[in-house]
C-alpha cells in the first residue's frame, strides 16, 4: 500500500514504512519528477515532545542541502505536509546494509573491506570538518554508516534518530558506547567525530557493542590490550590514536589520520634462522581418505562449472569480456559459475551503457569504466576517461569517429575520438548562463558525424533542447514542463506527456509531440496506464508503452486510424522498458526484466522473444542494450559483466 506526498516541486510515491519510532517515519518513495527511487523521512509533529525536534529536522535539512560529496546521500526536497502534521526530508536512496547490520548478522568484514571503510570515513569527515563553517556529525556510529561491499555512506546530520529510536540509548547528539567523553559533557569537537569513528572499527573488529568491552581501570576508557590483537595489523596504530580518552593525546584532524593510515609501517625485525624439517609424515590422502575423496568430487564440480560457464548461451554469436578481460572481475566469474551468484566473492557491476557504431566498434560502460571494443577481435581498444562515476549512456556517430556519452543524473556530456581515446568536447550545461542549477538528461539523438540533440529536464521540470554541431552549441527552451518526455533523433520533435493514468481519467494518459523550435503542436496521443513513450529513428513514428502492450501510431494519421495496441508476450507485468528501433525503423526491440521482444513496425506483430530465464542468465535483468547501424546485430548486457551478442530477425 502506497502513500502520496506532495511538495512545490514534485510528487512522492511511498511504501510502506520500514522504519517507525514515537515521533518518526522513514519511507522508500517513487519521485515522479525524478523517474527513481528516493528516500523519505518524515516527522511527526504530533508524536514531538518538543519544538527542539523539530529544529534539529529542519538544521538536518539545510545542512544537507549544502554538502556535496559522493559519500553523503544527496539532498533533493523538503518541505512541510500540513495535512498530516509533518516536516518531509527527501534524499538520494541509498540501498544498502548498515554497519550495524552487519553487526547484528555477525557477518565477518575482512580486513579489505575494513581498511576500506576507514579510508572513506576518513574522506567525507575531512570534508565536513574543513567546510566553513565546520560540520560535526555528533553521531558517527555503525548504524549511520550504508556498506555495500564497496562505496561507504554517512547518513543522519540531525540526530533525527531521536525520532526513529532504536535500541540503543541515545542522546541529543550522539550514541552511547561511541560519544567521546567531552561529547558526554555536551562540548563536541571534530576529535569526537573521530573517536567515534574509532569506536565502529573496535566494534566491527570484536563483534561487539563498546558498552559491552572490558575497561582500563588505570587510564579510562576501554582495555586496548585486550582488543588492539583482533583488529588487523594495518589499523592498529590509527585506531589506538582514535580512542584515546585524553584530547591531547588523540588525533586532532582526519586529515591526520589519514596520513597515518597511508603511513609506512614501522620495519620488521630480522627474520629468525628456519628450524629443522620435521620428521616425515604420511600424506594427506591416507590420512584423510574420505575427506580426500570428497574435494576430489568438488574439484571435478568445479572444473565442469567453470568450463561450462565460459562457453556461449543458447542463440549467442559471440561476447566481448569473459573471465579477466574487458570489465568482468574474476572473483565474480567463479563465484556465479560455481555458485550462481556472481556476487558472492565481491560485487559484480551491471553493464549500464551499450553502443553500436560503424564496422567493428562496440561502446560499453560498466560501473566506472568505460570501454571501447574492436568486436572482430574482442580486444580493448580504449579504456576512455572524463566520466568519474561512469557512463549510463552512449552513442556513436554517423561516421564511427566520434562516441558521445554522459551520466544520467548529470546534464552534460562528452564527446571523444574513437581513433585515439582523447576527449573533443566536454559540455556542462549546468555551467551555461541562464541555465538552471540542476538537471538531467532524459533522452538525446545523434545526426550524422558530429551532431549531437540532448533533452535536458531541469528540477522544476522545465524542459530544453540543447544541439551540439561540431562544437557550436545552442539551447531552445520548450514552452511546456513535464515530468516525462522524450526527443526525436535529429533534435526537431519533443513528445511531452501531459495526464498521467490516474482513477480521474479512467487511467488513460496522454501525450502530445511539439516541434521543439516554434512549440507548434503536430499530435496527441492516449493509451490506457501510459507508462512511457519513444521516437522512431525517422521521427515518423511514436511508440506508446504500458506494462504489458505497445501502440504504434503514424505522425499525421487521423484519430480513427489509431493502431490497435500490440500484446507482448511478457508473463506478468513489466515496468522501465528499454526500447529501440533499427536503424531503418522498420523493427523495434523491448527489453524487460529478462526479456526481449522485437516488432516489425509495418505489420505491427512480434517477431521474435528472447527469454533468458532458462539460461544462465537466469535472474539477471537487461540492464542496457543496443542495435548496430545495419540492424543485423543486438547487444545486450546484464550483472554478470559481459557484453553478449546475439543476431536479430
Amino acid at each position: 500500500m502506497t502513500e502520496r506526498f506532495a511538495s512545490a516541486t514534485d510528487t512522492y510515491e511511498a511504501d510502506a514504512p520500514f522504519a517507525e519510532g514515537a515521533t518518526g517515519l522513514a519511507h522508500r518513495a517513487t519521485s515522479a519528477r525524478l523517474g527513481r527511487r528516493v528516500f523519505l523521512k518524515q516527522l511527526k509533529l504530533a508524536g514531538a515532545r518538543d519544538w527542539k525536534a523539530v529544529e534539529l529536522f529542519e538544521r538536518e535539512a539545510k545542512v544537507l542541502a549544502g554538502l556535496d560529496h559522493p559519500a553523503i546521500p544527496r539532498y533533493l526536497d523538503s518541505f512541510q505536509d500540513e495535512a498530516r502534521g509533518s516536516f518531509v526530508l527527501v534524499q538520494e536512496l541509498i540501498d544498502a546494509p548498515s554497519l550495524q547490520d552487519r553487526l547484528a548478522s555477525g557477518a565477518p568484514l575482512s580486513p579489505q573491506q575494513l581498511r576500506a571503510i576507514v579510508e572513506q570515513a576518513l574522506a567525507v569527515l575531512d570534508y565536513l570538518h574543513t567546510r566553513v563553517p565546520p560540520v560535526l556529525h555528533r553521531d558517527i556510529s555503525p548504524k549511520n554508516f550504508l556498506f555495500d561491499g564497496e562505496r561507504l555512506s554517512l547518513v543522519d546530520f540531525g540526530a533525527v534518530k531521536l525520532s526513529l529510536r532504536e535500541s540503543t540509548v541515545m542522546t541529543s547528539a550522539g550514541t552511547f558506547g561511541y560519544m567521546a567523553p567531552e561529547q558526554i559533557l555536551g562540548q563536541a569537537l571534530p576529535a569526537s567525530d573521530l573517536y567515534g569513528l574509532g569506536m565502529c572499527v573496535v566494534a566491527l573488529a570484536t563483534g561487539c557493542d563498546p558498552t559491552a568491552l572490558p575497561l582500563d581501570d588505570r587510564r579510562g576508557g576501554i582495555d586496548m590490550a585486550q582488543v588492539l590483537p583482533k583488529i588487523p595489523a594495518d589499523l592498529r596504530r590509527l585506531v589506538e590514536a582514535l580512542v584515546k580518552p585524553g584530547l591531547a593525546e588523540r588525533l586532532a584532524s582526519a586529515r591526520d589520520a589519514l596520513a597515518l593510515l597511508r603511513a609506512p609501517p614501522p620495519a620488521l625485525p630480522a627474520p629468525r634462522p628456519p628450524a629443522a624439517p620435521p620428521a616425515p609424515r604420511l600424506s594427506f590422502a591416507r590420512r584423510r581418505p574420505v575427506l580426500t575423496a570428497m574435494l576430489s568430487i568438488a574439484a571435478v564440480y568445479s572444473a565442469w562449472a567453470l568450463i561450462t560457464h565460459a562457453l556461449p548461451l543458447p542463440g549467442q554469436t559471440g561476447q566481448l569480456g569473459g573471465w579477466t578481460r574487458g570489465h568482468v572481475q574474476i572473483r565474480t566469474q567463479i563465484s556465479g559459475a560455481l555458485f550462481g551468484d556472481h556476487d558472492l566473492f565481491g560485487n559484480a557491476h551491471d553493464v549500464d551503457a551499450l553502443a553500436i557504431g560503424p564496422g567493428d566498434l562496440v561502446a560499453s560502460g560498466a560501473g566506472r569504466e568505460i570501454l571501447l571494443w574492436d568486436r572482430a577481435s574482442g580486444d580493448v581498444l580504449h579504456s576512455l576517461k572524463g566520466l568519474p562515476y561512469g557512463a549510463e549512456w552512449l552513442r556513436f556517430g554517423d561516421d564511427g569517429e566520434t562516441l558521445w556519452g554522459g551520466a544520467r543524473y548529470d546534464a552534460g556530456w562528452i564527446r571523444w575520438n574513437t581513433r585515439t581515446g582523447a576527449i573533443e568536447e566536454h559540455i556542462d550545461t549546468q555551467m551555461l548562463p541562464g541555465t538552471p542549477a540542476s538537471g538531467d538528461i532524459v533522452d538525446f539523438g545523434t545526426r550524422g558525424a558530429r551532431r549531437l540533440a540532448v533533452l535536458v529536464r531541469a528540477s522544476d521540470a522545465s524542459l530544453t533542447v540543447y544541439r551540439s554541431d561540431d562544437g557550436a552549441l545552442s539551447r531552445t527552451p520548450i514552452a511546456r514542463p513535464a515530468a516525462h518526455a522524450a526527443l526525436s533523433r535529429d533534435g526537431e520533435l519533443v513528445a511531452v506527456g501531459l495526464d498521467s493514468p490516474s482513477a480521474d481519467n479512467d487511467h488513460v494518459g496522454s501525450m502530445v509531440v511539439l516541434r521543439a523550435a516554434t512549440g507548434d503542436e503536430v499530435a496527441r496521443f492516449s493509451l490506457r496506464y501510459l507508462d512511457a513513450f519513444g521516437f522512431s529513428p525517422d521521427g515518423r513514428t511514436v511508440a506508446l508503452f504500458n506494462s504489458s502492450t505497445v501502440a504504434l501510431h503514424r505522425l499525421g494519421e487521423s484519430a480513427g486510424e489509431s493502431p490497435r495496441p500490440i500484446a507482448l508476450p511478457l508473463h506478468g507485468y513489466a515496468f522501465g522498458f528499454r526500447r529501440e528501433f533499427t536503424p531503418d525503423g522498420s523493427r523495434l526491440a523491448l527489453a524487460s526484466d529478462e526479456n526481449v521482444v522485437v516488432i516489425d513496425v509495418a505489420r505491427q506483430t512480434v517477431l521474435a522473444h528472447f527469454e533468458y530465464t532458462s539460461t544462465m542468465l537466469d535472474g539477471m535483468l537487461i540492464t542496457s542494450f543496443a542495435i548496430s547501424p545495419d540492424g543485423k546485430l543486438l547487444a545486450t548486457g546484464n550483472h554478470d559483466e559481459v557484453v553478449r551478442l546475439w543476431d536479430l530477425p
